[in-house]
């Protein structure tokens, strides 16, 4: 009896204490108590050097059924950033909720005067703020201007510029997307300097519409330029970063492209070598592909065409590779491609000796380039 007795009492001592863990979070807000944030850009008055920051917000004051969500801007300024988020109460009934952005976008002049640490401090700390928002630069001249076209494919611009960039290696390879947390593992870890995509305003069927424009490059956290969608395509071959999209080769080599051929897979396999002083990087790309498009006749049968081909489209991709390497070193000096962060992975004791004098090695540096395509299918027997 007095063991049952005890484990009736320990039983209802266990319900009892679960009651208080179920019964609700303790600082749930309803959607009427919240205004929902969907991007923040950033800005900075030149007179005056305080932060403009214009959050789109989600309207929910419209049927959603009809026209689906709509973004509206507000608009406010501060000292510091997150005094100008605070300050756009004053415009607004309810408080900000960032817990739903997707987006921070970053304008030229802020990054060119200021740390990109510093910039994302507040949105690092923030408890609200997704550390997985994607971060982009505006070519514009304001952050905020990507914000007031209207979109191609949804009705809120955030959401828009968060799909481009991400589904972008997949579909075209022209970027790198970087969500925030991974923004901040470049800037602290050795031998690697950050890139962001890059965002301007065109033309489109005479409406104006976003489009992704490459990447920009940073040096010691600080906006240094961009590279073009084509140079930024070459860029992710190297630093692994081709998950799909179309290399359009020449068949002839005679720099006119008549052949697209569409990539299934890719690896890039990055090493080096350290031999009497001389370092040496060696990247080694295997890439899978089909032809998807030929302006020049290919035989499926014919497999010395296709060898042909095969070897015509790696010496064109190593030396575009190389073009692109070539320009960062000399007209940015940055290590964006991670090459002194795979010596400082291998060999912490070589980055130790070699990372003092990285800013007169980079640029000169040897990259030796060992590409191979393969050609899978030329869909002639379709």
């Amino acid at each position: 009896m007095k063991k049952a007795m005890i484990k009736r009492i320990v039983c209802c001592a266990f319900c009892l204490s679960a009651l208080f863990l179920l019964n609700g979070c303790w600082d749930y807000r309803g959607l009427n108590e919240i205004t929902l944030v969907s991007g923040v850009a950033v800005d900075k008055d030149p007179l005056t050097g305080r932060y403009l920051v214009s959050c789109e917000i989600i309207d929910l004051t419209q049927s959603l059924q009809e026209k689906g969500p709509t973004g509206k801007v507000i608009e406010s300024e501060g000292s510091t950033i997150f005094e100008a988020v605070r300050n756009a109460k004053r415009r607004l009934v309810n408080k900000l909720y960032f817990g739903n952005a997707q987006v921070l976008v970053l304008s030229e002049q802020v990054v060119k005067e200021e740390d990109l640490g510093d910039v994302i401090d507040w949105f690092l700390r923030d408890a609200e703020c997704r550390e997985t928002v994607h971060v982009v630069i505006s070519q514009e001249k304001k952050a905020s201007d990507l914000f007031r076209v209207s979109g191609t494919d949804q009705t809120v611009a955030a959401f828009e510029l968060n799909s481009i960039v991400t589904k972008d290696p997949e579909f075209t390879s022209t970027t790198s997307p970087l969500e925030l947390y991974k923004v901040f593992d470049k800037i602290v870890n050795p031998g690697i300097s950050p890139t962001l995509p890059a965002f301007h305003i065109t033309e489109n069927d005479e409406k104006e519409i976003d489009e992704l424009n490459g990447i920009a490059i940073f040096k010691n956290e600080r906006l240094q330029g961009y590279l073009s969608p084509e140079d930024s395509k070459y860029f992710l071959f190297i630093t692994n970063g081709v998950k799909g999209g179309i290399l359009p080769i020449s068949s002839n080599d005679d720099g006119s492209n008549d052949v697209s051929l569409e990539i299934f897979e890719n690896k890039t396999k990055p090493s080096f070598s350290y031999k009497d002083g001389k370092l040496k990087i060696k990247l080694k790309v295997q890439t899978t592909v089909d032809v998807a498009e030929a302006e020049t006749k290919i035989a499926s049968s014919d497999d010395q065409t296709i060898k042909k081909l095969e070897k015509t489209g790696s010496e064109q991709l190593k030396r575009r590779m190389e073009a692109v390497i070539k320009k960062v070193q000399k007209q940015y000096n940055s290590d964006i491609f991670g090459f002194g962060k795979l010596i400082y992975k291998k060999n912490p004791k070589l980055w130790e000796t070699l990372s003092p004098d990285w800013d007169t090695l980079f640029p000169n540096l040897e990259v030796e380039i060992t590409p191979e395509i393969r050609i899978i299918n030329t869909a002639l027997k379709k």
